[in-house]
Formats: C-alpha cells, structure tokens, sequence
C-alpha cells in the first residue's frame, strides 16, 4: 500500500509538471507571456524559448493532497513554485467523496483574503497569504493549483520542537485567524453563501465512525504502567463519552456561524526559517507568516479554526516535560495562551455573533467551549487515529517507554478537551470562560507534572 502510493506520487508529480508546461505553452505571445508571475515567465523562456531547462520536483508532506516544490533543474531557486494535486479524495480517507471544487474555492479565497490582509496596517507589506497563481485540471480526477513558494520559511512547528518561540509572531497569528472568523458573512454573502465549499464536509462526516470504531479499539488494549493514567480515565466513562462527543461535534459542525479557513493548525504556518548558532537561536527580521492550505475553507462552526491549533505545542511541551526541561514545555504553553487571548479579544471586538449572546462572557464561553472540543477532535481524531503530523514528533529525544506515557497522557488531555468542548454543560455548567480556560491550563500543567516526575524516575 505505501509503495503504490508513493507511485502514484511520482506520477501526479509528472502531471502536475505538464500542467505548468502547458499552461505556460498557452501564454507564448507577448502580451501573455507579460502578465504571467515571474517564476513563469522563467519557466516558460528557459524551456519553451531557449529549449535550455527541465522541471522538476520535490515532493512535499501534503497530508490531504499531493504537494510539490517544482522548479527549473538549473534555476532550482527563483524559479520554484508550489504546487498542489486534489483528488476527489482526502488521502486520509479515499472512501469519502471530496469535492475538486475545493481546490478552485481554495484559490478564490485565498485571493479575497490577500488583498483583505493587505489594508491592515500590520500586513500591508507583507500579507500571511501566499499568492495564489492559476487552477488547472489534469484530469477528471484531479485539479492543479499552483502558488508562489514561499522561499527561506519552514514550517512554524519547528520552533515548538526546538522550544525557543518567536514571540512576535503570537499576535500575527491571531489577527489572522480572527480576521477570517469574525467577518460578517452578511457584507460577503456573494463571495461566501453559507453553502460555500460544502462539498468538503462530507469528508469529515464520513471520518467520524472511523474515529469511534477507532477509540474502542484504543480503550480495548492492555493496560500497561505508561498508559494506565489514561485506560484508567477512559474505562469509567470514557469511551461513551467520547462516542457522545463526536455525535455532538457532526452537529455542531454544521452550524453556519462563521467563515473559516478550515485547516489552521500550526505546520500549515510558514515562519522565517530558524538561525541556529550551537544553542543560540535567532529568528528571521521580519516576523513573516504565511498560511497555506485552504482548500477546507467553508462556513462553519465557531472554534473550528482555533481548537486545532492546540494540539501540537501541547505534545511538544509533553516532550520538553519529559526530558526535564520545564522552560521550554512552558514556553509552548505560553505561546498557545497568547494567541488564545488575542485572538478573543479581537473576536469580542468584531464578531457578529457577539450579540447573539448579549454579552462578549457568553460569546467567549462558547467560543472556548468550541475551541476545546475541535482541539480534541483534532488531537485524538487527526494526530493519534489518522496520524496525521506523528510522523514530526521526536521519538528519538526520549526512550520506548516514555513515548508511550507521552502518547497516553496526550489521548488524555485530548478526551478531556473533547468531552468539556461538547459535552460540558454536562460537566459543569456555571462555569465562566475564565475558569474554563483555568481548568483546560491545570489538566496541561498536571500531565506536564506527571511527564516530568516520570523523566526524573527513568534518569535516576
């Protein structure tokens, strides 16, 4: 199976390359050839004018779709650009049906939101979107998009790994994704219907049996000395309740409450690339972020976007925990709150839905309310049952053992977000949303505790 799909990668490579080939071709007259972006017009005249060049392409770690670098042979750098192949599939489940005029709706939003960005201040010279280039259709199975690679950035996953954050980047973050949330759908009902991209939903409806017959499986295996803490949790309650949870959540996913960018978590932001001197570490000059992958943009839920960009920093600060370095497990969770907090400022500020609510309390509580439960659905369903992002964790930083305790007290932190998210006002409905956010910090710093007690005892 992985052998016929890496076969299948290499052959949408050749497609996704004579798609570019041919979409220059079909620029060759002068007037064309001057409105294509730059890397084009290098592609187009160094293979179809001077006959000098070749393509070729790197494969990239699409986790939904095929993704590319492709560039000249002899110019790999000034002419690189990005490319993307949907299927009528997500890679992650080939049984469900997905939509290919995501990819056409992924371009379209990301050209609203690239010149939106760039009235504010903040991202006037520098908007978090990547430009997107042109769609192409490859076959009846499959749609090119093309983008300008963003040169000299990595994946901001990187700096949790290393557990040094680039801070200026916290409020970049939230601006953005707040921008996106608090639009009124109203003033874009053209642009963005409440019916925008929804042939993208079923997807994650058709997931969700795979995650309960999953999570039966997972609270069915032996109890062990590094997962007891969770079996433990999970066997009193906890697999009725986490089937509950999801039911709630396919629910919830359909309200049209606001316009989203559908797959915002933290290795779908690019970051100027780390400058490590031994164990100094510094950043890029200018803070830039960019966001990519938006073919999951629709109308949906409030917390959709944020919850899911939880989880990562999380398991990087399990893993910093365990290895006794608190400062850094600390500094991932830190980093998770700022942009939290920003983000719901603005989003109190400017969402509509504020005055569904009477009140911002009532919004923000809802809101986080949501947040937790999509964090968990994205921790539990997208990182341990799909794997999705396991392949970026350090395993080799700490032993077998302590993975293992890692991994069960990361299900754990993901049932209880999930639970509270969607079913808490069946835990405790006074709550307010500063003991909400109070509670889901105390179940971090407790595993962080555990986590860390565990490194020390393997040490001594």
């Amino acid at each position: 199976m992985e052998a016929e799909l890496e076969a299948d990668k290499i052959a949408k490579l050749e497609l996704a390359i004579n798609g570019i080939l041919s979409y220059c071709a079909s620029h060759s007259d002068h007037d064309s050839q001057r409105t294509l972006p730059c890397e084009l017009q290098r592609i187009h005249h160094a293979i179809n004018v001077e006959g000098r060049d070749k393509l070729k392409g790197d494969i990239l770690n699409g986790f939904s779709n095929y993704t590319y670098r492709i560039y000249l042979e002899k110019d790999p750098e000034e002419s690189a650009i990005f490319a993307k192949v949907a299927l009528t599939y997500a890679l992650w489940n080939p049984t469900a049906v997905f939509s290919l005029e995501r990819c056409s709706n992924e371009k379209k939003m990301m050209e609203f939101f690239l010149d939106k960005f760039r009235e504010q201040e903040e991202f006037e010279t520098d908007s978090p979107v990547c430009q997107p280039y042109f769609i192409k259709d490859l076959s009846p199975e499959a749609r090119l998009l093309c983008c300008r690679f963003e040169k000299k950035q990595e994946m901001w996953g990187e700096q949790f790994l290393n557990g040094t954050i680039d801070e200026r980047l916290f409020d970049k973050a939230a601006r953005f994704v707040a921008t996106i949330n608090s639009t009124n759908l109203e003033d874009v009902k053209m642009e963005f219907p409440v019916d925008y991209n929804d042939g993208i939903k079923e997807a994650y409806r058709a997931v969700c049996p795979i995650f309960k017959a999953t999570f039966e499986q997972i609270a069915a295996q032996p109890i062990t000395p590094q997962n007891k803490h969770f079996l433990d949790y999970t066997r009193n309650g906890g697999v009725e309740a986490f089937a509950a949870a999801i039911d709630q959540s396919k629910v919830e996913y359909e309200n049209p409450d606001v316009l989203l960018h559908g797959d915002f978590h933290i290795m779908n932001c690019l970051v100027e690339n780390m400058i490590k001197n031994g164990d100094e570490v510094s950043f890029g000059p200018n803070a830039s972020i960019h966001v990519c992958d938006w073919d999951m943009s629709h109308v949906g839920t409030m917390g959709r976007d944020i919850g899911p960009f939880f989880p990562f920093p999380i398991v990087c600060a399990f893993y910093f925990a365990a290895e006794g370095k608190l400062d850094k497990a600390t500094a991932c969770i830190d980093a998770v709150w700022a942009i939290w907090k920003e983000y719901a400022r603005i989003m109190a500020e400017r969402s509509p839905l504020v005055n569904n609510f009477g009140d911002p309390s009532g919004f923000l509580l809802k809101l986080y309310r949501s947040c937790l439960g999509w964090c968990g659905i994205y921790g539990l369903g997208a990182n341990v049952i799909l794997k999705a992002q396991m392949n970026q964790l350090p395993y080799d930083r700490v032993s077998e053992e302590m993975n293992a305790f890692i991994l069960a007290s990361y299900c754990l932190i993901n049932l209880k977000a999930l639970e509270w998210g969607f079913l808490g006002k069946d835990r405790n409905p006074e709550f307010t949303v500063l003991e909400l956010e109070k509670w889901f910090r105390d179940v971090i710093e407790e595993q962080i505790q555990f986590l860390a007690e565990k490194g020390a005892e393997e040490k001594s």
